[in-house]
């Protein structure tokens, strides 16, 4: 389902640079969880709870979900950059915080809106986040800024009882 997903997230609007991957990842990984949930009952919830907790800031290792460092892909997993944790389960939090935030219906019209504006183009992380306000009629470029752009992962909306593993 991940690869699926891509279709929409990554193959009809693409990333226009390489800080904006956790459009498509995020995306995919986010899809990957709801599908799980329709199909074998994996509640996607408690997916979202467990990254949440258990991953935390060490999510962030290579600098903020929309603003990793290069200078932070070393090691093992270099050959493998910028494609981090922080792109995909750090992607899917994000999206999940603000469906949280807006409530389902608002967040599938940003969604549906997302992918209709920018069809077979590329977009920007900048570009989501003014979607996103345009489609919920207020600004959540500060909500958004806070999950994409922080040293540490926000307070969960409609969930104060998760507490993030910190560094």
């Amino acid at each position: 389902m991940h690869e699926v997903a891509h279709e929409w997230f990554g193959n009809s609007v693409s990333p226009k640079r390489w800080s904006d991957l956790w459009l498509n990842e995020g995306h995919a990984s986010f899809y990957e969880d709801v599908y799980a949930e329709g199909r074998y009952g994996a509640e996607q919830e408690a997916v979202m709870r467990d990254a949440y907790e258990k991953l935390g800031d060490k999510l962030l290792a290579n600098g903020p979900i929309a603003a990793p460092d290069p200078k932070t892909f070393t090691g093992d997993g270099a050959d493998y950059r910028p494609y981090t944790d922080a792109s995909y389960a750090g992607g899917a939090l994000t999206l999940y915080a603000l469906q949280q935030k807006v409530g389902a219906s608002t967040f599938n019209a940003i969604e549906r809106a997302w992918v209709h504006r920018y069809d077979n183009s590329v977009a920007s992380t900048a570009d989501f986040i003014r979607t996103a306000s345009d489609v919920a009629g207020t600004d959540l470029r500060p909500f958004l800024r806070s999950w994409l752009y922080a040293e540490h992962l926000p307070p969960m909306p409609g969930h104060p009882d998760w507490k993030p593993l910190t560094s």
